[in-house]
């Protein structure tokens, strides 16, 4: 095969993200009924709020880390929607394995369409299931291993289903994906082509 051909996809740091000391999930839990979903990233008008909106209002816990650069004022009325401004990227694992859930809701756009978010693999280093709008990259690469949903409701169902279907087999699996995917292991694909 034609060694131009070949193509290294992103990759994690994965002892940085795998290896995190998690946070106190009481932290995080408004409704101690339910679990935590989360995002980290930039807040801005590309994400989907009535998805957190939807997520809150049937009462999960929302945690978002990031700044807001972008009108967020629905999201703040409710008290289960938490807001948490950048975090240092040292500690940024340690608030991602709170999560019982990693979300990744943006509203469609061409660049969105085109993306292959590496948070994905990040989420999947800490062992956390992924919801996330079906982008054809994340399709192709990860299948099954992440629950794909559209609408505000599919996210609720989703959700509602990474949560009560998780279990030690899924975990380790996910973990074993983001560990094949470690940057070291990229740079020895790279030597090789």
């Amino acid at each position: 095969e034609d060694s131009r051909k070949k193509s290294v996809r992103f990759s994690v740091d994965f002892n940085h993200f795998n290896q995190g000391i998690p946070l106190e999930k009481s932290r995080f839990r408004i409704n101690k009924d339910k679990p935590v979903i989360g995002y980290f990233g930039s807040l801005t008008n590309a994400n989907d709020q009535d998805v957190y909106i939807e997520l809150a209002k049937v009462g999960y816990n929302v945690v978002l880390i990031g700044d807001v650069l972008s009108d967020y004022s629905l999201c703040k009325q409710f008290p289960n929607i938490i807001f948490t401004s950048g975090v240092d990227y040292k500690d940024l694992p340690g608030y991602v394995k709170c999560f019982d859930i990693g979300i990744m809701c943006w509203k469609w756009s061409e660049h969105i369409l085109n993306s292959n978010p590496k948070k994905t693999l990040e989420y999947f280093s800490c062992g956390i299931p992924v919801v996330s709008i079906p982008i054809p990259q994340l399709v192709e690469e990860y299948g099954d291993l992440i629950y794909y949903a559209q609408t505000p409701a599919e996210f609720v169902s989703m959700s509602e289903t990474a949560f009560s279907t998780n279990s030690s087999q899924k975990i380790d699996e996910r973990i074993s994906f983001a560990r094949e995917r470690d940057w070291s292991k990229k740079v020895e694909q790279l030597f090789a082509i």
